[in-house]
């Protein structure tokens, strides 16, 4: 019984590892799974002529930020960071 727990515990202990935590690009608090206005972005690069390259950056936002009406704001700062 002891051999069963212990093997229950480490394949529990495995799936928490490989869980990927996101945080807020903005506050850098941890998103609760429970935030159901948070919101996941890809801005995309462009090139000199307005193409896209192919590459994107992620940004996750938290819904205490898009209350506050911050976003649109903060992700046009973020993406001038970006080059």
């Amino acid at each position: 019984m002891a051999g069963a727990v212990a093997y229950i515990l480490e394949k529990f202990a495995l799936v928490m590892a490989e869980r990927v935590i996101r945080k807020c690009a903005f506050t850098k608090r941890p998103i609760s799974p429970q935030d159901r206005s948070s919101v996941v972005y890809g801005l995309g690069e462009l090139d000199e002529n307005g193409r896209y390259t192919g590459k994107k950056t992620i940004v996750s936002v938290c819904g205490s930020i898009r209350q506050s009406g911050l976003a649109d704001w903060l992700l046009h700062v973020e993406s001038k960071n970006i080059r």
